[in-house]
């Protein structure tokens, strides 16, 4: 059998390797992750941009080498390179997973990159099983915070300066939403 393992919480997840591990038993596995987290992408595709390919390596339960890569890309980019890019049919199978968190109700579902995964490869015709994994807070915490580093600090800082920016601006938007002949703007694609 066949499988492609991919997530969307990329490389750095600890959940991931067990994943392989488990999916080397029951086949030939090929991974393609994310280059980096891709939470919260749903089932988005990229367009008009080139994506970037490396080789990245995993290993199974023996510590030998499983085939994989790293996709500049979305999840769904991920299975889309998986089925029909890098081997000489789609594969049997799609495990996605296993997500840091667990993806229950509408709105986790429907935004979730391990499940977008999954319908990416629905439209591929391949079977696809979406996994995740309820963290504790401390769990989750000690899981993010070497992700988060510098970059989550600068995020932390900003936001809590733009907290009065947000609460005026919600105000605005909600008192012009109620008047009559009011028009929300939504940003567009130029050229599409």
């Amino acid at each position: 059998m066949q499988i492609l393992v991919t997530n969307d919480d990329g490389p750095a997840s600890p959940l991931v390797s067990p994943l392989i591990r488990a999916a080397a038993s029951l086949g030939t596995v090929t991974v393609v992750l994310p280059a980096t987290e891709r939470s919260w992408t749903a089932k988005a595709m990229t367009r008009y941009a080139d994506l970037p390919l490396a080789r990245r390596d995993h290993p199974d339960r023996d510590g030998n080498a499983v085939s994989g890569f790293t996709l500049g890309g979305t999840p769904a980019d991920c299975v889309n390179a998986g089925c029909y890019l890098l081997g000489p049919r789609p594969p049997d199978l799609v495990l996605s997973g296993v997500n840091a968190g667990e993806n229950t109700g509408v709105s986790y579902a429907a935004g979730s990159g391990t499940i977008g995964a999954c319908l990416e490869a629905n439209i591929a015709l391949v079977p696809a099983i979406a996994l995740s994994q309820q963290l504790t807070p401390a769990g989750f915490a000690s899981w993010a915070a070497p992700r988060a580093g510098r970059a989550g600090n600068r995020a932390r800082r900003r936001a809590r300066a733009a907290r009065p920016l947000a609460a005026r601006a919600t105000r605005r938007s909600a008192a012009s939403a109620d008047r009559p002949g009011t028009r929300a703007r939504y940003p567009t694609h130029s050229g599409v």
